[in-house]
């Protein structure tokens, strides 16, 4: 199982427990997010086409799970961060363009 796998198997084994705590909530939801939908389009940019992995449809189930279940409060913040990250990542001129 590569790496992700097993990092994504486990926040799925404690999702319910994290999702009662915002701090953590807030720290994991944005980069489930940009793993399970960022990385997937970046590849295909790259003109490679790979399955998607098990791990980041697992990640897209837990992103789906916690827009069922997070405050309104939660999600706002929480894509406001992911919002963030994205625009980190378009103005960070160390990262090479694709």
């Amino acid at each position: 199982m590569p790496v992700f796998g097993v990092v994504v198997s486990l926040i799925e084994s404690v999702f319910t427990s994290i999702l009662q705590r915002d701090k953590l909530t807030k720290a994991l939801l944005p980069g489930i997010f940009l793993f399970a939908y960022l990385v997937p389009l970046c590849v295909r940019t790259l003109g490679v086409d790979l399955e998607i992995e098990p791990s980041q449809l697992a990640a897209k189930g837990l992103w789906a799970e916690w827009l069922k279940a997070g405050s309104e409060v939660m999600k706002e913040e929480t894509v406001e961060e992911v919002r963030g990250r994205l625009r980190a990542f378009m103005e960070d001129t160390t990262i090479l363009p694709l």
